[in-house]
């Protein structure tokens, strides 16, 4: 198993802070990296989908592909 990719929160300070998302971002299919609320929608489509069962949900702007 792996975690979420590059999301925009507090945890990515420092001085090139936004250079360092703006070039993670480029490099991703999608062109950007995640929002937090991004991720809360992953999480909670996982929580309150009673029917869904044994699905993985890779939420990481296609890092993956």
């Amino acid at each position: 198993n792996h975690g979420p990719g590059v999301i925009d929160t507090e945890l990515w300070g420092g001085d090139a802070r936004d250079t360092t998302l703006a070039r993670i971002g480029a490099a991703l299919p999608v062109g950007r990296v995640g929002q937090p609320d991004e991720l809360a929608q992953a999480y909670l489509l996982a929580m309150c989908t009673g029917f869904m069962t044994g699905a993985v949900l890779d939420v990481e702007g296609g890092a993956l592909l």
